[in-house]
This record gives C-alpha cells, sequence and structure tokens, in this order.
C-alpha cells in the first residue's frame, strides 16, 4: 500500500494509497524516529509517523525544516527528497548517490542526439502526445455533447503529415515544431469550448486554466527528472529539444507524451467541476493553497492508478518509470523499437 501524506493534521489529511509524503503546512518539522519519519506540526502540536520503508518520495511544498537524521535515513532507503517552487518547478532535490558504471547508456545517448535516431524519437515523442490529446478530446465530446469534428479532424490530418516530414533532426526541427503547434492550437480551441481561458499561455500566466498546467507540468516534470536519474540517462541531452542550451532536453522531450493524460486531464476535470461553485484556485498568476492541495492531491492520485502495461496491471508511476526504462533499453540496443506512452482511461474523476 501506499500513503500520500498531506501536513493539515486533519481526519482527510493522512490518505492510505500513495507512497508519497507531500508537504504542504507552513513550518512543518520534519525528523526521524528510529526506522520512521516524522511530520510535526508547530501550530497545532500534531505529529504524525511513517514507516520509512513505505515512503518512495518526499515533497516539499511549503516553507519546512528537515533534519540531518531524517535526510540521512531517506537516502539510507533511496527515498529522494524534492523541494518545489510556487509554480510547481523543482527548485532542488536530494537523492541517493548511487556507484556503478552508467557511462555506456550516456555514450549512447548522446551518439543517439547526433544521429538520425533523433529524428525517429521527436517524431514519436509529437505523434504519442498528439495521439494522447485525441483521445481526451475524443472522451470530453462524448461525455458533453461538443462538436470537435473540425479540429479533430485536422489533428488527424498534421499527424499524419508528420510522417512526410524528412531530413536530419536540425533541418526538420522547425518543421516538427510548427506541426506540434497546430495540432496544440486545435486541441486548445476544443478545451476552450468548455472552460473558460484564453488560450494557453506557458509564462507570466495568470488564469486558473493555464497556472495550474504549469504547476502540474512542473510535478510531472520532477517525476520525470527523478526517473532519467535513476536510469541513468543524462536530462540535459535531448533529441527533438535538443536546441534547448542549458536546460533539461530530455525531460522536455518525454514530458510530451505524459501531459494529457497525467496533467490536462486533472485540470480540465477539476475546473469543469468547479465552474459553478465559486471557487478561487489563482491569485495574481500563483496558485493558491487550497488549489496547489487539489491538484497536487489530483495528479497524484492518477500516477497511482491502475492501468495494463504489457499484459501487466500496475501503477501509472510504474509505468512511467518502466518507460523511462524502455528509452534507455532503446538507446542501448537492447530494444529494437521505442513505443511511447499509452494510457487509455482519460475520465478526469477516475
Amino acid at each position: 500500500m501506499i500513503k500520500i501524506a498531506e501536513t493539515k493534521y486533519n481526519k482527510a489529511a493522512f490518505r492510505h494509497d500513495s507512497m508519497d509524503i507531500i508537504i504542504n503546512r507552513f513550518g512543518t518539522r520534519i525528523r526521524k524516529s528510529g526506522e520512521r519519519i516524522v511530520l510535526f506540526d508547530p501550530k497545532g502540536k500534531t505529529e504524525k509517523e511513517f514507516p520509512v520503508r513505505k515512503i518512495s518520495k518526499i515533497i516539499v511544498l511549503a516553507p519546512s525544516s528537515i533534519s540531518a537524521g531524517a535526510v540521512s535515513l531517506a537516502l539510507e532507503y533511496d527515498i529522494d527528497i524534492v523541494f518545489l517552487g510556487k509554480f510547481g518547478m523543482p527548485v532542488g532535490r536530494l537523492i541517493p548517490s548511487k556507484k556503478g558504471s552508467l557511462s555506456l547508456i550516456r555514450q549512447r545517448q548522446a551518439e543517439a542526439a547526433n544521429s538520425g535516431m533523433a529524428a525517429i524519437l521527436a517524431k514519436k515523442f509529437i505523434e504519442a502526445k498528439g495521439n494522447a490529446q485525441l483521445s481526451f478530446l475524443k472522451f470530453l465530446s462524448k461525455k458533453y455533447e461538443a462538436d470537435f469534428s473540425q479540429e479533430t479532424i485536422r489533428i488527424e490530418t498534421y499527424l499524419d503529415s508528420l510522417h512526410m516530414v524528412s531530413g536530419s533532426m536540425p533541418e526538420m526541427r522547425s518543421n516538427l515544431l510548427a506541426l506540434e503547434g497546430n495540432i496544440a492550437g486545435q486541441y486548445f480551441r476544443c478545451i476552450r469550448k468548455l472552460v473558460d481561458f484564453p488560450g494557453r499561455v506557458t509564462r507570466n500566466a495568470k488564469d486558473s486554466v493555464n497556472v495550474m498546467l504549469n504547476y502540474g507540468y512542473g510535478i510531472l516534470y520532477n517525476e520525470l527528472e527523478r526517473n532519467c536519474l535513476y536510469t541513468g540517462l543524462d536530462p540535459y541531452i535531448g533529441f527533438y529539444h535538443a536546441d534547448r542550451y542549458g536546460q533539461m532536453s530530455l525531460i522536455f522531450d518525454l514530458i510530451e507524451e505524459f501531459r494529457v493524460p497525467l496533467v490536462d486531464v486533472a485540470v480540465v476535470g477539476i475546473i469543469i467541476k468547479n465552474a459553478n461553485r465559486g471557487a478561487k484556485f489563482v491569485s495574481n498568476g500563483v496558485l493558491l493553497k487550497d488549489g496547489k492541495r487539489i491538484l497536487v492531491t489530483r495528479i497524484y492520485s492518477r500516477l497511482n492508478k491502475s492501468m495494463n502495461w504489457h499484459g501487466q496491471r500496475i501503477k501509472v508511476r510504474e509505468a512511467v518509470k518502466a518507460q523511462v526504462l524502455h528509452l534507455a533499453h532503446y538507446l542501448t540496443g537492447r530494444e529494437k523499437e521505442y513505443i511511447p506512452f499509452k494510457l487509455e482511461d482519460y475520465h478526469p474523476w477516475r
């Protein structure tokens, strides 16, 4: 079993279906007691203990303090500690030091970034994202009897034309970016028919939809960064987004497969469900406490869902981890084809 803990110290604060501890109470003190991680709330004078063997990650959303003993215990059990900024992006993390050679994976990754393999992977990432957008739109169209027919036909046409783009990765990049942008334009045009927002804004967003999307992508960015580091892939060596100097290009590549099923579905579901309740999630472009709590809980709920994965029933988060490992195996020749991630369930509230 998995635990998600939110440091609100009330009846709903500790959910027993997740292995992540999420700290969102200002001033929480994190320490160790034997083989347990202890959360202490100085305001409420209450504390909660978690067996270290049942924790996979400690995510700090609010200013808190953590003892050296708690850090050492967490790292001893391969638990990474992540600090997220106000926009959801990780500002820092502590992970266990791993011995052993990862040079082969990174060597093959660097070689692939400068070969035809980069073009193959770039198309795969775009195709996976476009197909996920289509699947979500088809669900929404049926659920809310919305007419997305023109937009979905255009998306399908753009996806078909993806296979006609050829050349080296530097030659193809502008065309691929244009196709991805065209698909996104049609996708968000459909979303705007159901929820009120100005269209996709990546920087300096002020509306609830874009702020929540950006924050959610930050959480997903953190999940993928962790898995890349554990797998041995270099987050800075990408294929499609390789021209982003100084940024973790591989994370920007991989995230395309997971944006829609793990973040977009959660955000659109939250907005639609609260449309007539007068809920306020954002102020001056910053996600408020209640909005952050609802969004983080919803995304991690989707990560902890079960899904079919090559004949097995596993958690989505484990499938994400397996997908990153699949990429590493493809780059090193252990697997002959890269098959993008696919999630069948696009229901916002399941």
